[in-house]
């Protein structure tokens, strides 16, 4: 995409000298009391072009920044930024979720527009023009430090940046998913990146630690124990200040653009919502968007701006040409005091609709007002009702912003949406976010769909699992069963009443509700997959084989799980070719999914040990090799290579492959089994005695009489020759 860059030529009047040389000492007096005071933020050298700075701190509340309400958490470090630039009181982004949100900062476009709508199912389009493909344009270095997997480079924010450091799966941390990474690490990295650049620079960096889940470091885990969110806040706070003292000890900040925002914010119990991503309210739709750079002076700015806006602003104070396309309106004349044209603020939230089929949300605030355009309509007047606790709808005419509604809702034509892989669903799901096969998408909807009324019972349903794990089993149950009688179709209730009771060991209780389930909701894909994996679980896979079986969902076409739990299933029935078409099924889906190709190994190992049919084992070795290619991290893999090699006595393979299992995982009993047992039959005895005695401790206890006797007759063997 290109855009043209106009250059304005210089042109001399005959008479020009003549009047210069009688009007130069007024004219230099009007010039530069215009030039530093009118446009502060302009005096920049032309051969020092600025650098960009972008701080996005996910899932942050305006008022949690002690500089919009010092009633909550302190926060010096931002605080300190806020006053030496502008802190504006009425920013709004355009969706409550991290990679939308990011994308309409990234391009100034609305959802509409850039087409990405929702987490883990759309990849930003290859034709959008981000910020740091514009600035690279212009000769600038691009880094982007991420902290958290939802903008990870495979959804396309990577346009334009020379370095995106996205390395989420190299800092393990107990009890903490490897979809994140810690504020510090993201400082870190950055810090490392800015010592080794050289001219102008933007670099982006995405703080993701204030998301759900909230855990926050020492000390800040102790001193905020009983509200570990504004923990997480005064965390980052804390690394922002080692990233602005860094760059102040190093002569940067006085020629450094730096805009500091959030994607969105956080309900926190407000409107019945715990986190975001649901509603559209101002507890997540209202962000801190702070700016300061050489030239601007402090200020608090009251007027209506959005995410669309950074982009235009960062052209303006660059002195650049601003992309023609661009949606919002640079930021700078307010920053003087000046007002903005008036602009409606477009919003929406559909990761219910394509998450669990709900009605989707759109809305807008235009001056005063914010429409929530839904089966049940909400309006509230900003200037009175900020908590938007007084719906007006009934007072006010609403045909005029519903035409203004679907003005905005028009869309690009643009394609962004994609099947999540494996990968990327189980990595949001450990963010909180439900990202599977999309249910199936109706066009119409009645109050009944609308979220506010369905998101108090998810809410409640979702809750009754942390009752049943503080020991109030009764209670969770008792809370779903009246969930249930309210609103049977509300699928999560159901099988959170199955999970309880599969945990509590009431096993025919769980089948019972999930039968119950399948034939109250036969749609629903989140009660089939339990079911199936309930029965999968309890070892009975004649009947998963007759769930799966019984009916197709359209889900199915985009899941390849279910397709490998039905796999499973028939390599246990011994029924390899049906198991070997639902691997293949699994891998056409999402052919770099390692876990695909190491169960297609273990079932030619299987068919290879009933057949003695050695192509079967070729095969074999090959789905393990391809596994761990794509994987070399994944200890089943290895696992499974070494007990091909077993098998024909390969032991010098099995040692070295069972060994790199052990290492990922010193779990796997069997693994020190087969290491041992290779060990052993290659005489060397006395480092055969270790993996066979933990082998022993692992799986003891569930081996037949005879098998732990031969096994101890092994062991005293190693013993007596080492």
């Amino acid at each position: 995409m290109k855009f043209k860059i106009d250059k304005i030529k210089n042109k001399r009047s005959n008479s020009f000298g003549g009047i210069c040389s009688l009007y130069l000492p007024l004219f230099l007096s009007f010039f530069f009391s215009y030039f530093f005071l009118l446009s502060p933020e302009r005096v920049l050298a032309a051969d020092q072009p600025a650098n960009v700075l972008l701080i996005t701190i996910d899932t942050l509340r305006a008022d949690r920044l002690s500089c919009y309400d010092s009633s909550h958490v302190s926060t010096p470090n931002i605080d300190k930024l806020a006053s030496q630039g502008v802190i504006f009181t009425r920013a709004f982004c355009h969706v409550p979720l991290t990679l939308p949100s990011h994308t309409c900062i990234m391009t100034g476009k609305t959802p509409p527009a850039h087409a990405v709508r929702d987490n883990g199912r759309f990849v930003v389009p290859a034709e959008l023009l981000t910020i740091a493909e514009y600035l690279k344009s212009q000769g600038y270095a691009t880094a982007a430090v991420i902290g958290g997997y939802p903008v990870h480079s495979r959804f396309g924010l990577n346009q334009g940046f020379d370095t995106y450091d996205d390395r989420l799966g190299e800092i393990k941390e107990a009890n903490r998913e490897l979809a994140e990474v810690r504020a510090e690490v993201v400082t870190n990295r950055g810090l490392a990146w800015l010592k080794s650049v050289s001219g102008p620079w933007f670099l982006w960096l995405h703080f993701y630690d204030p998301h759900d889940p909230y855990e926050p470091p020492e000390p800040y885990r102790t001193k905020f124990l009983n509200n570990p969110y504004e923990g997480e806040v005064a965390y980052v706070d804390e690394q922002v200040g080692r990233l602005l003292n860094y760059l102040k000890q190093s002569n940067l900040s006085q020629n450094t653009l730096i805009i500091l925002t959030a994607d969105h914010g956080e309900s926190l119990g407000d409107h019945g919502e715990s986190t975001h991503g649901f509603l559209t309210y101002n507890p997540t739709l209202w962000v801190p968007l702070i700016i300061t750079g050489p030239g601007i002076r402090a200020a608090r700015v009251e007027q209506l701006v959005s995410h669309l806006d950074l982009f235009p602003t960062i052209c303006d104070f660059l002195s650049r040409p601003k992309p023609a396309d661009l949606e919002g309106r640079t930021l700078l004349s307010a920053a003087r005091g000046k007002r903005l044209p008036a602009k409606p603020i477009y919003f929406e939230c559909l990761y219910p609709y394509y998450s669990r089929g709900w009605a989707p949300i759109h809305g807008h605030i235009d001056g005063r007002w914010k429409f929530i355009d839904s089966p049940i309509p909400e309006l509230y007047d900003l200037e009175t009702d900020f908590k938007e606790e007084h719906n007006q709808v009934l007072k006010q005419d609403l045909p005029q912003f519903r035409k203004t509604q679907e003005k905005l809702n028009r869309e690009s034509g643009l394609k962004a949406e994609q099947k999540p892989d494996a990968e990327a669903i189980e990595k949001l799901k450990s963010l909180g976010y439900l990202v599977g096969p999309a249910p199936t998408r109706k066009k119409n909807f009645s109050p009944k769909d609308d979220v506010k009324v369905l998101l108090p019972f998810y809410e409640k349903a979702m809750f009754t699992l942390r009752l049943n794990a503080s020991g109030k089993k009764e209670l969770a149950i008792e809370e779903l069963k009246q969930i249930i009688q309210e609103r049977p179709d509300l699928d999560v209730a159901r099988v959170n009443l199955a999970l309880i009771y599969e945990a509590s060991g009431e096993l025919e209780l769980a089948r019972q509700t999930l039968m119950a389930a399948l034939q109250a909701l036969p749609e629903s894909y989140d009660v089939f997959t339990h079911a199936v994996g309930y029965f999968i679980a309890q070892q009975q896979y004649k009947e998963a084989v007759n769930i799966a079986e019984s009916r197709y969902l359209p889900q199915m076409d985009s899941d390849p799980k279910i397709w490998i739990d039905l796999g499973l299933c028939y390599r246990h029935l011994k029924d390899y070719p049906k198991a070997l078409a639902a691997y293949e099924r699994a891998a056409s889906i999402d052919p770099g999914y390692a876990l695909i190709h190491n169960n297609l190994g273990m079932l030619y190992l299987a068919w290879y040990l009933d057949t003695h049919d050695g192509s079967f084992l070729t095969k074999a070795i090959s789905c393990f090799d391809r596994a761990i290619g794509l994987d070399p991290d994944y200890a089943a893999a290895h696992y499974g290579r070494g007990l091909a090699a077993y098998r024909v006595s390969q032991f010098e393979e099995t040692i070295n492959f069972m060994s790199r299992a052990l290492s990922l995982n010193p779990d796997l009993a069997d693994a020190n089994f087969y290491l041992g047992m290779a060990l052993y039959r290659e005489k060397r005895f006395r480092e055969a005695l270790g993996p066979l005695q933990t082998y022993r401790k692992l799986a003891g206890p569930k081996l037949a009489a005879s098998e732990l006797r031969k096994l101890d007759e092994i062991i005293s063997e190693c013993q007596r020759n080492k």
